[in-house]
């Protein structure tokens, strides 16, 4: 298929394609700049705002969008690095989740409890009813004989 449009409106779409290309990676390269010394997180909003595009033209160009997930990947990679790792903690406060962690179960096991025991009394008044049914069943055939 040969394309039918002018030339100069080819080249006129390539000359935007290309400037805004440029542009995108303008703003990716500061936005990683940023992201390094902590200044902005990593987002596509971000993006948007620094390269002055529309989302929906920084999401057609996929390399635009691998770029700013790995950018994302690195920044939570460096992050967990930093996150210095949890103090030890002594056993009076261990003790003390333990028995939260109890208190928690305890209460929920009263509750399962209670819900059993409503279902006993329900299956107990099913009971007697079938049991006077039965019975009335029972006497109504006996009249009859």
């Amino acid at each position: 298929m040969t394309d039918k449009r002018p030339v100069q409106l080819v080249e006129s779409i390539k000359t935007k394609q290309n400037k805004n290309d440029k542009a995108i990676e303008d703003a990716l390269d500061t936005l990683q700049r940023d992201v390094k010394s902590g200044v902005t997180k990593p987002t596509m909003d971000n993006l948007v705002n620094l390269c002055g595009l529309s989302e929906g033209a920084i999401r057609k160009r996929r390399w635009a969008v691998l770029r700013l997930k790995a950018m994302k990947k690195s920044a939570k990679s460096s992050n967990e690095k930093a996150v210095s790792p949890p103090k030890s903690k002594s056993e009076v406060n261990l003790l003390r989740e333990r028995v939260r962690d109890l208190l928690k179960e305890n209460a929920i096991l009263f509750e399962e409890a209670i819900g059993l025991k409503g279902q006993l009394e329900r299956r107990d008044r099913e009971i007697q009813v079938l049991e006077k049914r039965l019975i009335m069943k029972i006497q109504n055939h006996m009249e009859k004989e």
